[in-house]
């Protein structure tokens, strides 16, 4: 059952700790407005548009459960971070430890400790989405890879509108009802950030956060292009399960032994058809 009162929220148990081997990150960009300020002297006030993001790895183990009931999973190193900009005011971005939460009634929602924010202060920031029907949601077993209903669009047939806390320390806060939120476009590099030795054969790929036309593909080191390129030496796979482009690089191990023994950036970048650029890093490192 949804709590009445939306602070009521940070009463949450925190503490659960997780090792990430690989990333599988998703971004939600969310916009939405303010609907409920309990102290004035943040200079926010309601009808002010927001705009937020939150990052996180679908790949995550669960570890354990809230005090609550819900499922737990720990974001305890990047790509994990929160961002909550109020237009012409401040912007409150999350500490890198949170806890996304799955409640067994699709009740979700993530929760954070944070950093000090652009003003100087610091908050706790929590995103809420209720799927009692079961629309986006279809378990507690593992994270969702998509946008919270495709697209939110408050107060059309959910059981209620998904919204965002924004609690600066010393600070009741206030309340941000979320319009849309949309799967924004990113990069899974594998390998990821590893090491590896000259007998070693792998080849790379780019996994995308969902199905895009990609128009081309570049790596890089330092600003000097590598052997790594599309159309070239890479090629498009074939769509997979979860419909998600991907891009095969073959034989990645001997464009990494051509770069000598060390450390390497691997700088990674994706124009798509609509121009819009995606770009990600791995280091590598090659160790004989």
């Amino acid at each position: 059952m949804r709590k009445a009162v939306w602070l009521g929220i940070c009463t949450l148990a925190m503490g659960f700790g997780a090792t990430i081997a690989s990333a599988d990150v998703i971004t939600i960009a969310v916009t939405g407005h303010v609907t409920q300020v309990n102290d004035s002297s943040l200079g926010v006030t309601v009808g002010q548009a927001v705009t937020a993001t939150y990052t996180y790895d679908s790949s995550a183990p669960a570890s354990g459960t809230t005090t609550t009931g819900a499922t737990a999973y720990p974001m305890t190193s990047p790509p994990a971070e929160m961002s909550v900009s109020v237009t012409g005011g401040s912007t409150y971005q999350s500490d890198i430890s949170w806890t996304f939460q799955v409640a067994e009634d699709a009740h979700s929602f993530i929760y954070t400790a944070t950093r000090p924010s652009s003003n100087g202060s610091s908050a706790t920031i929590f995103f809420e989405f209720f799927d009692g029907r079961g629309v986006w949601l279809s378990g507690t077993s593992s994270l969702p890879t998509t946008a919270p209903f495709g697209t939110v669009l408050a107060g059309t047939g959910l059981d209620w509108p998904p919204y965002i806390g924004v609690q600066p320390a010393g600070s009741s806060g206030f309340a941000v009802q979320i319009e849309t939120a949309a799967l924004v476009p990113s990069i899974t590099v594998s390998p990821a950030n590893s090491s590896f030795i000259s007998q070693q054969s792998f080849d790379a790929v780019l996994l995308l956060s969902r199905q895009f036309s990609v128009t081309s593909m570049q790596a890089s080191v330092g600003g000097t292009s590598i052997n790594f390129s599309y159309p070239g030496t890479c090629q498009l796979a074939a769509a997979t399960s979860a419909q998600r482009t991907a891009l095969i690089c073959p034989n990645a191990a001997a464009v990494l032994a051509g770069l000598g023994v060390g450390l390497h950036t691997i700088n990674w970048l994706i124009t798509l058809a609509d121009g819009t650029t995606l770009q990600q890093s791995v280091i590598w490192n090659l160790i004989l």
